[in-house]
Order: C-alpha cells, then sequence, then structure tokens
C-alpha cells in the first residue's frame, strides 16, 4: 500500500467513529453539494476543504486557509459565506472535536452560532437511527451465533478472575470482541448489569502495590477496594472528568503510585464509570464506538466495526458523494491478507484465552466475508 494511501488511511482510523460515520454518509455529501448551489460554485472547493481538515486534525488554521480561497471564488457580495460553510460542514461535529470553540469560530468568522444549533441536534437524530439499525443487526447476528448463557458465564468468569490482564493488554480487537459480547448482555438481559457490578465491586484482585488506607484503615490494593475509594471520593452519581482529575491529584493513596499503576487505575475507572451508568455512559456516541472496557485510541480499528455496515451497491454509490470512501482503501481487498494473519497469530494463545476467542471468532467472519465475494 502506497505511503500516502496509508497516511490517509491511519488518520480515518483515528477519526472518532461518529466524525469517520458523518464524512462517510450522503448526509454530508449533500451538505455539499447544497452548499455548493446556494453559493454557485464547484463541490470540489468544498470537499477539498473537508480533505483538508482531516488531514490536518481539524486545524482551524488549514480550515480558515481553505475558507479563503473558497471566498474568493464566492466574491465580496456573499459576506457571510465563509460562516455559513464552516457552520453547516462542521458544526454537527461539535461534540465530537473537542479541539474547536464552534460558537467563537462562527463569530470569528462573522456569522450567528445559534443559526447552527440545529445541525448539531439533526446529526444526533442521525446517530440515533443509525444505532437502532446497528443493534438490529448486532442482535440478528448474535442470535445467529451467540450462546447466552455460556457468554454470561464466561463474561463473570474474566470479571472475576482475569480483569486485570485485560486492563493491561496491548491488543484491541480482544477487548473490542469482548466489549461486544458484554454491551448485548447489558441490553438484552434484564439483572445483568447489577450481576456484573456485583463481581466488580467485590473483586479482590490485587491491581497495584501499594496498599490503600480506607475508612481508617489500611487495606489491601484490590480492585474492589479502589473502586470503593473512588466512589467514598466522588460519589455514587456518574462524575466528570475534572472530579476524576481531582481524584487523582488530591488522593494521598494515589499520590506514590508509579506512572504505569495510575494509568492502569484510569483504565479501571473508566471501565467502572461506563458499567455503573450504563447506557447513559454512551450517549451520544455510535454503537461501533461503545465501550465498557476502554480501548486504547490510536489503535488500527477493528475489521467487524469497518465492515459490519451494509454497503450500497455500486449504481448507488455513484450517486452518493462519501468523502471517506473515496479516500480508505478498499477493505476487502485486504481480507485475505488479514486472514492468513490471524490464522497465524492465533496459535500462540490458549484456546481457552480471551484473546484466542476473538481472534476464532474474527477468523470465521473472514472466510464467511471472502466466500461472499
Amino acid at each position: 500500500m502506497p505511503d500516502e494511501i496509508k497516511r490517509i488511511s491511519k488518520t480515518i482510523n483515528d477519526l472518532p467513529a461518529e466524525v469517520q460515520f458523518y464524512f462517510g454518509t450522503e448526509y454530508s455529501g449533500q451538505k455539499i453539494l447544497s452548499l455548493a448551489a446556494k453559493y454557485k460554485i464547484n463541490p470540489n472547493l468544498l470537499y477539498n476543504l473537508s480533505v483538508e481538515a482531516i488531514n490536518s486534525n481539524f486545524s482551524m488554521i488549514a480550515i480558515k486557509e481553505s475558507l479563503e480561497a473558497i471566498k474568493k471564488e464566492i466574491g465580496p457580495n456573499e459576506r457571510d459565506a465563509a460562516a455559513d460553510i464552516f457552520g453547516q460542514i462542521f458544526f454537527p461535529l461539535k461534540n465530537f472535536l473537542k479541539n474547536i470553540d464552534f460558537e467563537q469560530e462562527v463569530k470569528k468568522l462573522g456569522g450567528d452560532p445559534s443559526k447552527y444549533a440545529g445541525e448539531v441536534e439533526e446529526f444526533n437524530r442521525l446517530i440515533e437511527a443509525e444505532n437502532d439499525k446497528y443493534l438490529a443487526d448486532l442482535e440478528k447476528l448474535h442470535q445467529e451465533n451467540f450462546n447466552e448463557e455460556e457468554e454470561k458465564k464466561y463474561v463473570i468468569n474474566i470479571f472475576s478472575d482475569s480483569l486485570i490482564d485485560i486492563l493491561k493488554s496491548e491488543y484491541p480487537d480482544p477487548i473490542t470482541e469482548f466489549n461486544w459480547s458484554l454491551t448485548y448482555l447489558l441490553m438484552n438481559c434484564k439483572g445483568y448489569q447489577e450481576i456484573i457490578m456485583h463481581e466488580l465491586l467485590e473483586n479482590g484482585n490485587i491491581i497495584t502495590s501499594r496498599r490503600l488506607t480506607l475508612g481508617g484503615s489500611t487495606v489491601e490494593p484490590t480492585i474492589g477496594n479502589w473502586l470503593k475509594d473512588l466512589i467514598r471520593s466522588c460519589g455514587n452519581e456518574a462524575f466528570d472528568k475534572i472530579i476524576l482529575e481531582q481524584y487523582f491529584a488530591s488522593s494521598e493513596n494515589v499520590k506514590n503510585l508509579k506512572l504505569e499503576e495510575k494509568l492502569l487505575l484510569r483504565k479501571l475507572f473508566g471501565l467502572y464509570y461506563n458499567l455503573n451508568f450504563f447506557p447513559e455512559s454512551m450517549s451520544g456516541k455510535l454503537i461501533e464506538d461503545w465501550e465498557i472496557i476502554p480501548v486504547e485510541k490510536g489503535s488500527e480499528a477493528p475489521i467487524r466495526a469497518k465492515t459490519n455496515r451494509a454497503q450500497i451497491t455500486a449504481d448507488e454509490e455513484k450517486d452518493k458523494p462519501q468523502l471517506i470512501n473515496n479516500l480508505e482503501p478498499k477493505i476487502s481487498d485486504e481480507r485475505t491478507e488479514l486472514l492468513a494473519d490471524l490464522e497465524k497469530r492465533i496459535h500462540s494463545y490458549s484456546e481457552n484465552s480471551l484473546e484466542y476467542k476473538a481472534l476464532n471468532q474474527e477468523i470465521s467472519r473472514l472466510k464467511q466475508a471472502i466466500s461472499k465475494k
């Protein structure tokens, strides 16, 4: 694969799933065509604006440079054009691109940010509709390939005996597979969330090297005791990142831990938050971006996340402007190579391990996908 395509592919894979979804659907493409017609300009100028934004990791410097070039094409009579184009194309992503102060940027461009609040709501509705479709596909998939009782026992065993190994794992694919199974059980099995939360809070596995003080007593540094310390400091209600940072900054128990132990606790606390406050903890996210156990960002996106959405036909694709589909190399062309790699990797793991289970499921899916080509 040429270096430039690799770079673009990695840039796209590193985007939040919601941003990938936005630029990979007809929704954003139709916005571009409508704006091009409104301002009587070549739509390629607006596609280039989006490409520059993606390639620059949504740098406002790069975005404004592209907007300046577009303004010259439009002419001086449309003074609000730059703000309008920025607002309509990028404002829907307000909840997912934290490096941009969207209201301030629209004002700097001479526009009124209140005009674009509806863009955020419209995109959120689109995400909800997509999630509904995804849930239906997920349920059908699990009905065909999922032993619910077996998976319930498997998840409990992981939470009881192997949770630290999962939190320390550097491989995202097995964790992602596990998250899908856990999400399905949480969505479809009444009372299962309480069972898993009990297993988590009572977990007696040692997670740090130093003991901690809890309620005036020195106790073992188990998963359960660290979570009790977190709840004692942050309360039982949903907490935000600021409260969590205050905990890490002020807790005497945390102060003398090694850096890698602090990072491990952050993962544990992320797991606690995502599980305890599910499904509200996943609000506003595409389901394929849901995670109960945190997954390291910047890793190659799991193959299933890239291939599980229904593909439009070739004839439809010609009529539907899809920015990312024009940039991202076709995943299907790499399936055979990936399958061979996975079949080699699987023998490195015990048949009872999470990694073996995840790789085996992925191998089965890839074989099915290849057989349908």
